[in-house]
């Protein structure tokens, strides 16, 4: 492993340090990344033939707990 980093330092290669260095914020790069991750798990599970009611039910229940965990974090400060 030479010349990697080790798990417990922080590398900036990774694609959150890159949307932050392009000039995002760290909210708005947090909602990318999510945005980006609701849209490929759209397209799996199409691809894996689920129908369009579990679909829509699937992202009801991510947003809601990701809202929840969300609402947590800010409450807590």
């Amino acid at each position: 492993m030479m010349g990697k980093n080790s798990l417990n330092t922080p590398g900036k290669d990774h694609l959150h340090h890159r949307l932050l260095a392009s000039g995002l914020s760290q909210r708005h790069a947090a909602f990318a990344l999510w945005f980006f991750t609701w849209f490929f798990n759209q397209i799996a599970m199409k691809i894996q033939g689920m129908t369009l009611v579990v679909m829509i039910a699937t992202s009801i229940s991510i947003f809601v707990f990701l809202g929840f965990t969300v609402s947590l974090k800010m409450w807590r400060v």
